[in-house]
C-alpha cells in the first residue's frame, strides 16, 4: 500500500456508512484509530479489502454490526470472531504497483443495503 488517493467505503460504529477519499496509509491508520490489519472480502463479483484496527478487541472498541456481517459472509472469519471499531473498504490491490484501488460498486451496494436493514 502506497500513499495514493482512492475512494473507500467507511463503516463507522456511530454513524451511517459513507464514501470518502483515502490518502493512503496514514489516513487509514487515523480512520481505524491505530495499527491496521486487513481482511479480503471474496464476493461473486470480485474482491475487496477491509481495513480494521489490529488491536480493536483488546482496546474494547464497540461492535461494528455491518462490518461484522460482511466479514462473516465474505471473509470467512470464525463464528466466534467479531469486527469492532471503524473500518474502511477499498478495492483489491493493483498488483503491478501495490496500490489500493477504489472501492468496488458491489461493496458500496452491500454496505448501503446492510445499513438500510440495520435501521429498520
Amino acid at each position: 500500500m502506497s500513499d495514493t488517493t482512492n475512494t473507500m467505503v467507511v463503516i463507522r460504529v456511530e454513524t451511517n456508512p459513507v464514501t470518502e477519499t483515502s490518502n493512503g496509509f496514514e489516513s487509514l491508520t487515523d480512520l481505524v484509530g491505530g495499527y491496521i490489519e486487513h481482511l479480503y472480502l471474496k464476493h461473486p463479483d470480485g474482491i475487496a479489502v477491509m481495513y480494521l484496527n489490529e488491536d480493536g478487541k483488546r482496546l474494547g472498541l464497540s461492535l461494528n454490526p455491518i462490518a461484522n456481517r460482511l466479514a462473516h459472509l465474505y471473509a470467512g472469519i470464525s463464528e466466534d470472531d467479531l469486527i469492532v471499531g471503524d473500518v474502511a473498504i477499498v478495492g483489491p490491490p493493483d498488483f503491478h504497483y501495490g496500490n489500493d484501488t477504489n472501492a468496488p460498486a458491489w461493496a458500496v451496494k452491500l454496505v448501503t443495503d446492510y445499513q438500510q436493514k440495520e435501521t429498520r
